[in-house]
């Protein structure tokens, strides 16, 4: 026949044949028309399927266009041969389908017979879906057997089908490995087969995986059967067995799981609840295309939704058909029902109820442990219905039937039921009231969980509610003691920076701030306003409890890129200041207090009207403590507290102790900080005494003054006089507590031995006995080197372990006069010996012993100045 070709608009055809036929072709006899192909030789393009159709006689639920070739050899008996077929653009029963080419090896066809070769069909990357066939040749049988190795790069699968026809499988990586049988005709074939199936990278329902494994069986029964199955998740790892029947769509199987992370369920994650925990799975059920019959239980662990940690719990889940009930309980002391359709969206209908449950858990639960003094209990139901998906169809209510609170001493009820409704992430408070303790709030409005505000607060109440144990006001720890709060405040906008707008007022407030020497005010009422991120204090007036007044005004920044900053603006009239505790003080003040979240800085004037420090002082002990600069420790939070203090005072400063009474004036700068403050200045002696070994001597002129801003050390410059005896005696003192000089001078003139003597002794060197002058003199020595009571005390003490050492410079005795030395010793706490004697006189010397019955009674014995010895009960008491 040799080459042929034949084209048309929906195809063309090209081929070249040679046939053997009968040698009687025309002969009378009959013969085998066709004896052979010798070669038969044929290609095509752009085959319309329908056309094709047409053509035959058929009807398929198949389109697109066919491209191939095809080889044939052999008698009509038994042909050999090959082909290929590549089918483009096509669909089956509506759905694309992706180009699919085969290859066909044909060993043997023998017509009405039977044919035996291989088929092998690829498919490129796109989707697969289960193909149905129509029958071409009824009676083709058909017999494989091969062992397959196979991947595709990227894909999907709709599984299942009828209600369940939205469950497709998406994955970046499939492959098969195993062995298939396939036996039967193309109107009834029968697969078998085993293998490994991997799908890696893959989403089902939205839910992603990174990899999926599981041993597959396909029985003749046309099951196919699931074993190791093995599903990594984001969240942990499923585990289960299965089987799958083609003809009625049945299903069963088990589902176990020991710890996914609920917090990383996309299932959950998208309806914005912020899930979070751990759960463990155990499910077994059994179904069809229709429905469903489903048993399991889920414990659960560390449960959080909505930001709300509900604790342990147990869920039981029970499904027939299309319906799934469950129910748990735990969580807290929750209870949980509910039921729901899988399928569509997934309706379902929930109720979360609790029955005076906790209050303070339940606040510990949704703030990490936050509760603080937080007490009481709370009954509440909340009922939710919608759809899985998606989280906008999600709706319910919640209802607060009583609710006690007891928070810092106020007792708070819910005035009626508290009612709030849920939509679609979406929370609004249709009603919330609540009362007692002097407070009566409303809150109304609506906030979108984990995204904005939109609220209204108003009414009245207890300022006792700030009273935590860490209320502070600009660093300052407070104890609140009362006060009302009252205004209406609106809050809109984003959860993390939300804008105010209202107005508070305060009245009646009270507090004493602990870490400031304990300053108490009372009194206090204010003015103010919340405007976008801050709070406008506009006036606010109180009384120092001490006595005084002030009155000021005020910002706080608390959000925005200036959230902490504020600034306190403070004017305050005859203000009673306690600190420190020995220092009673009468000021007026000028101040300014602004701060940022780097520190805080207190400026401003200080006018002293009075002040009185008043204290028993031992010289070297005060002159000790001003050597090491301490000062008293003041909260962290306050000692950063910058200053930039001017203090004045025209001679209202009284320093009233054992060794001095002056009055002074100061011009002063304090800077630095609380924990490192700096002096600079002058404080001047206006007038006042000094007393030195028990003589009186009047001030002439003193200052301190305070040159370096790094060292609160002062220098000071004091003279002196007194007149003992007939003699005009001058003291000059001047240096630092470190670092000092002391001079003595009088008229008529003596040296400074004589003046030690007079002031000690009450005698010259000249008038006293050579012991005495001698004791004179060495003491003068010793004390002019600045060593006198530190050396005397430290040896007495070293060498004979004394309690007391005390010398009284002139007594008059029974034979004579002279200095008393006066020794003591405690022997325990209760028991102690005192021994005195003048020097230089035999008589006169006096012995006691004291025991302490009780702090203010004592039992004394004594031994007096002329030997006599009695014994006395001493009484002491103490006049507040």
């Amino acid at each position: 026949m040799g080459e042929f070709h034949l084209s048309h608009p929906e195809g063309n055809l090209r081929g070249r044949a040679r046939f053997l036929v009968s040698g009687n072709l025309f002969g009378k006899k009959p013969a085998p028309f066709l004896r052979g192909v010798e070669e038969l030789g044929i290609s095509y393009a752009g085959i319309g399927i329908r056309r094709l159709q047409q053509v035959l006689g058929k009807s398929w639920p198949v389109t697109g266009n066919l491209n191939g070739s095809l080889s044939l050899t052999g008698s009509p008996q038994d042909l050999k041969g090959s082909a290929e077929v590549e089918w483009l653009q096509g669909e089956f029963r509506g759905g694309k389908i992706p180009a699919l080419r085969a290859s066909v090896s044909l060993d043997s066809l023998r017509p009405g017979v039977g044919a035996t070769g291989r088929v092998l069909l690829r498919a490129e990357r796109g989707e697969i879906r289960g193909l149905g066939y129509d029958r071409l040749v009824a009676d083709l049988a058909v017999s494989v057997r091969d062992r397959f190795r196979k991947g595709s790069t990227r894909g999907k699968v709709s599984l299942f089908g009828g209600s369940f026809r939205n469950a497709v499988l998406n994955f970046s990586r499939l492959s098969l490995e195993g062995s298939a049988e396939v036996d039967g005709t193309l109107k009834e074939i029968t697969p078998s087969g085993e293998g490994i199936v991997r799908i890696e990278a893959g989403t089902w329902r939205g839910e992603p995986f990174s990899s999926l494994q599981g041993a597959l069986g396909l029985t003749t029964a046309r099951e196919l059967k699931v074993d190791n199955l093995a599903v990594l998740l984001g969240a942990g790892t499923l585990r289960g067995k299965g089987y799958y029947r083609w003809e009625k769509g049945a299903w069963g199987g088990e589902l176990t799981a020991s710890a996914l992370d609920l917090s990383k369920l996309q299932v959950l994650a998208s309806q914005g609840s912020e899930p979070g925990g751990v759960a463990q799975l155990q499910m077994s059920g059994s179904g069809n295309r229709d429905g469903i019959t489903l048993a399991g239980e889920i414990h659960l662990t560390k449960l959080s939704l909505w930001r709300q940690n509900l604790g342990e719990g147990r869920i039981t889940l029970r499904g027939q058909g299309q319906s799934i009930e469950w129910s748990g309980e735990g969580f807290g002391g929750y209870q949980v029902r509910g039921n729901g359709k899988l399928a569509g969206d997934f309706p379902f209908q929930a109720t979360i109820s609790a029955a005076r449950s906790d209050l303070a858990a339940f606040v510990q639960q949704a703030t990490g442990g936050k509760a603080g003094t937080l007490s009481g209990t709370f009954s509440a139901q909340a009922d939710l219905a919608g759809n899985l998906r998606p989280k906008a169809q999600v709706s319910g209510g919640i209802r607060v039937r009583q609710l006690t609170a007891s928070l810092f001493g106020v007792e708070l009820t819910n005035a009626e039921t508290i009612e709030l409704a849920y939509q679609g992430g979406k929370l609004t408070v249709n009603r919330f009231h609540l009362r007692g303790g002097g407070t009566d709030l409303n809150l109304s409005g609506s906030v979108t969980l984990g995204e904005r505000a939109d609220l209204l607060v108003r009414g009245a109440g207890s300022l006792g509610l700030l009273r935590s144990p860490g209320t502070r006001l600009a660093g300052a720890q407070l104890r609140i003691s009362r006060g009302t709060l009252q205004g209406q405040m609106r809050i809109v906008g984003p959860l993390a920076s939300p804008q105010m707008e209202g107005a508070v007022t305060l009245r009646e407030g009270a507090f004493t701030a602990s870490t400031l020497g304990g300053l108490s005010v009372s009194d206090l009422v204010a003015d103010g306003e919340f405007s976008g991120n801050r709070l406008r204090v506009f006036e606010f007036r109180g009384r120092m409890e001490g006595g005084g007044r002030f009155s000021g005004s005020g910002e706080y920044l608390f959000a925005g890129k200036e959230k902490g900053n504020f600034r306190l603006v403070l004017d305050g009239e005859h203000l009673a200041l306690r600190l420190p505790a020995e220092l009673n003080s009468r000021v007026n003040a000028q101040l300014l207090m602004e701060g940022r979240p780097g520190g805080r800085v207190l400026s401003g004037q200080i006018i002293v009207e009075k002040a009185i420090y008043h204290r028993q002082i031992d010289l070297k002990s005060l002159l000790s403590q001003l050597r090491k600069r301490r000062l008293e420790p003041f909260g962290e939070r306050v000692a950063d507290l910058g200053l930039n203090l001017e203090i004045t005072s025209r001679d209202g400063i009284l320093i009233d102790t054992n060794l001095a009474r002056l009055e002074m004036g100061a011009d002063l700068m304090l800077g630095g900080n609380l924990q490192r403050p700096s002096l600079t200045g002058r404080a001047e002696v206006k007038k006042g005494k000094i007393v030195f070994r028990g003589t009186e001597f009047v001030v002439s002129s003193g200052t301190l003054d305070f040159f370096d801003p790094n060292r609160f050390v002062p220098y000071f410059d004091l003279l002196a006089e007194a007149t003992v005896r007939r003699y005009q005696v001058s003291l000059r003192a001047n240096g630092t507590p470190e670092q000092f000089n002391v001079g003595l001078s009088s008229n008529p003139p003596l040296n400074e031995i004589d003046i030690v003597s007079l002031i000690t002794l009450g005698k010259t060197g000249r008038e006293v006995s050579p012991g005495q002058g001698e004791i004179a003199a060495q003491g003068a020595s010793t004390y002019l080197a600045g060593e006198l009571e530190r050396e005397l005390e430290k040896g007495v003490r070293q060498i004979t372990g004394l309690d007391r050492f005390q010398v009284d410079p002139y007594v008059v005795g029974g034979q004579g006069s002279g200095p008393r030395v006066t020794v003591g010793k405690d022997l325990s706490k209760d028991l102690s010996v005192t021994y005195s004697s003048i020097v230089g006189v035999s008589e006169g010397q006096v012995l006691e012993v004291e025991y302490r019955l009780t702090r203010s009674l004592s039992l004394v014995g004594i031994r007096d100045e002329r030997g006599e010895a009695g014994v006395d009960l001493k009484f002491s008491f103490r006049f507040r």
